[in-house]
C-alpha cells in the first residue's frame, strides 16, 4: 500500500497534472470533432443526442434516443466513440486522481490520500460499464432488451456523474483549503 502512495505522490506534481489535463482536453475535442466528421456533421454527439450525458432517464427515453440513431450513427458510436470514450474515462480518472493527490498531499498524509482517488476511479469505472451497456443495447436493438438494460445503465450514468461531480468538488475544496492556508501564513 505504501508503494502505491509513494508512486501517486511522485507523479502528482503540477507538470504531470497539467500534461494529463491538456491530453484529456485535446483528446475529448478530437473525439467530438472527429465523430462529427465521420458522420458528415450530423451532430450526433450533442448532449441531447447522447444517452451517457442524460441524467435519470426512463427506459422509454433511452429506447427513443437510441432508435433515433441511423445505421451510420450506430456504427460510429460502436466502432469509434465507444473505444474513445473508454480512453477519455481512463484519462479523466488519471487526471482527477493525480490532481486530488497533488492538492491533498499538502493537507493529509499517507494512506488517507488513498481514499481520495475512489471518486475519479469509481466514476471512470461506471463510465466504462455504462458505455459497454450502451453498445450492447445498440447491437441488440430490441425494445425489451433496451428497457431492461436501460434501467441498470441509468444507474451507472447517474453514479458516474455524481462521482465526477464529487471529484470536482473535492478539487475545488482542496484548492480553497490551500488558499486559506496560504493566506493564514501571510497574516
Amino acid at each position: 500500500m505504501n508503494a502505491l502512495v509513494e508512486q501517486l505522490l511522485y507523479f502528482s506534481n503540477w507538470k504531470v497534472i497539467l500534461a494529463a489535463g491538456v491530453l484529456l482536453f485535446v483528446f475529448y475535442l478530437f473525439v467530438g470533432v472527429f465523430s462529427n466528421f465521420l458522420l458528415a456533421k450530423k451532430n450526433l454527439f450533442t448532449p441531447h443526442k447522447m444517452l451517457n450525458s442524460q441524467f435519470n432517464y426512463p427506459p422509454q427515453k433511452a429506447f427513443e434516443l437510441l432508435r433515433s440513431y441511423d445505421d451510420k450513427e450506430r456504427s460510429v458510436y460502436i466502432k469509434f466513440t465507444y473505444p474513445c470514450d473508454v480512453a477519455v474515462a481512463l484519462l479523466y480518472g488519471v487526471f482527477f486522481t493525480l490532481a486530488l493527490i497533488g492538492i491533498y498531499k499538502q493537507i493529509f498524509t499517507g494512506t488517507q490520500l488513498l481514499a481520495l482517488f475512489i471518486f475519479p476511479l469509481a466514476g471512470a469505472l461506471c463510465n466504462i460499464i455504462e458505455d459497454m451497456q450502451i453498445v450492447y443495447m445498440l447491437r441488440k436493438f430490441d425494445a425489451a432488451v433496451i428497457h431492461k438494460v436501460a434501467k441498470v445503465t441509468n444507474l451507472f450514468t447517474m453514479a458516474k456523474l455524481i462521482l465526477l461531480q464529487g471529484a470536482l468538488a473535492l478539487v475545488a475544496a482542496g484548492l480553497v483549503i490551500l488558499l486559506l492556508k496560504r493566506v493564514m501564513t501571510l497574516l
